[in-house]
């Protein structure tokens, strides 16, 4: 019995809507072993770790290992599509034994999409970086906010979502930071509009 697998190809896909996934569908492919008593391949899986015991569950086909017979392509269907998966496929021969694991692959499960931020409740000071004052240092964390999304914590939209003004004169802000927040706070910070 050969020793090794050769596992070539993994491609994932995920089924649903932009706002529900329901599940995944994992594809693997190998070469055929050329051993001339092979009777067929299992396919190993499990979720979250590549250590410890093959024991997936998740599949619709069952628990892990799946035997897959004679086919080089096989599809699980059903997972987890927020999990990790790692995968391996061994070969059995028509006395029962079996090969060692192929290499190991892994579909990365998917990163939950971050919900839209909601205006604050209160209106915006254009204090960004909550000092007491408003001054071109906000209007600049306002500005690097606006051009890298992952710096817009609560504290800053709640603070720096000052675009438009309302019929008052007022920032009622708009549920987003961008450039129009940041050069309105810099209006402020230099005397230019005031509320």
């Amino acid at each position: 019995m050969k020793k090794s697998l050769c596992l070539l190809l993994l491609a994932a896909s995920c089924f649903g809507t932009s706002a529900h996934v329901f599940a995944k569908d994992v594809t693997l492919s190998w070469d055929r072993n050329s051993e001339t008593d092979v009777a067929g391949y299992k396919l190993y899986y499990k979720a979250d770790s590549s250590t410890g015991t093959f024991d997936g569950s998740d599949a619709v086909q069952g628990k892990s290992p799946v035997d897959v017979k004679d086919l080089t392509t096989f599809t699980l269907n059903g997972l987890d599509p927020a999990k990790d998966y790692y995968f391996q496929v061994t070969a059995y021969d028509t006395a029962g034994d079996e090969s060692a694991f192929s290499n190991m692959v892994e579909s990365y499960g998917a990163v939950p999409a971050t919900p839209p931020a909601t205006p604050p409740a209160t209106a915006p000071s254009g204090d960004a970086n909550g000092d007491g004052t408003v001054n071109i240092s906000d209007a600049l964390l306002v500005l690097q906010a606006a051009l890298n999304p992952a710096l817009q914590t609560p504290a800053v939209l709640a603070a720096g979502d000052v675009w438009p003004l309302d019929a008052n004169g007022k920032p009622k802000g708009d549920g987003v930071i961008d450039l129009n927040d940041a050069r309105l706070i810099l209006q402020r910070a230099v005397g230019l509009v005031s509320w």
